[in-house]
């Protein structure tokens, strides 16, 4: 599915991207993440943990190591880097493979009771993306959730994701991903922003200064476009069901 020009770079996508970003990785460090993953996500999570969760486009596998710790045993994870997933199984994460999105997913039909693709889809060519959707809604079970986090093309702070790697292809906004779900037989579609976690003095702060940042954002699109709303997080977060 990927053009290739993008093998180049996702098979070195750690050395070459993601470690420059963020440094060096380990177990320790996604666990600083785990308290951000459970303001955003545990909402969500089905109180079975049998049920079968997978994390498209995984990374590391870190999203994966999270899912397990919380004892969701058949959570999994698959990326087309194969650096990516090397570094996580080195590091101790299990659960992950390898694997092009399309392939994975056209073998596991009404399967899974929760998809999270995270990151991923602006790395897709616009009819890509709707070639992934059709095979998520099939890869889901009746009554499955889809969870999508994808840069929010809303905030003015936009043009450095959409723009930070070269990988990347589309935008979105809460409303145009809305458009996609219902078009292809999603329902139950709520757009949230991923605003700052507070767990600690610094964080509760900045957590504020965001509020009152939104306060501002709203008011300058009312007096231009008539109307304060909107999401204008960095990211966004979309929920779906398969009814």
């Amino acid at each position: 599915m990927e053009s290739n020009y993008k093998e180049k770079f996702y098979s070195k996508y750690v050395s070459q991207h993601n470690h420059n970003l963020y440094g060096d990785t380990s177990l320790e460090i996604i666990k600083n993440q785990f308290t951000a993953w459970n303001n955003y996500y545990s909402g969500f999570l089905t109180g079975n943990t049998d049920a079968n969760i997978v994390d498209l486009g995984c990374g590391n596998g870190g999203f994966v190591y999270w899912l397990r710790s919380l004892d969701y045993k058949n959570a999994v994870g698959v990326d087309v880097s194969s650096e990516q997933i090397e570094l996580g199984k080195k590091i101790g994460i299990s659960g992950i493979e390898k694997d092009d999105l399309s392939n994975f997913l056209k073998t596991r039909k009404n399967f899974f009771d929760l998809i999270f693709i995270r990151d991923v889809l602006g790395h897709f060519e616009k009819a890509e993306v709707l070639e992934i959707m059709e095979l998520i809604f099939e890869s889901l079970k009746k009554g499955g959730t889809l969870i999508i986090k994808t840069p929010n093309a809303e905030s003015p702070m936009s043009g450095r994701l959409r723009y930070g790697d070269f990988t990347h292809d589309t935008s979105f906004t809460g409303s145009s991903l809305k458009q996609i779900l219902l078009a292809y037989g999603f329902d139950a579609v709520q757009v949230f922003s991923v605003r700052p976690t507070a767990h600690g003095p610094i964080s509760f702060l900045r957590l504020i200064l965001w509020f009152c940042i939104e306060l501002r954002l709203r008011l300058y699109r009312l007096v231009e476009a008539g109307s304060g709303v909107g999401v204008f997080t960095q990211n966004v977060i979309v929920i779906a069901k398969k009814s």
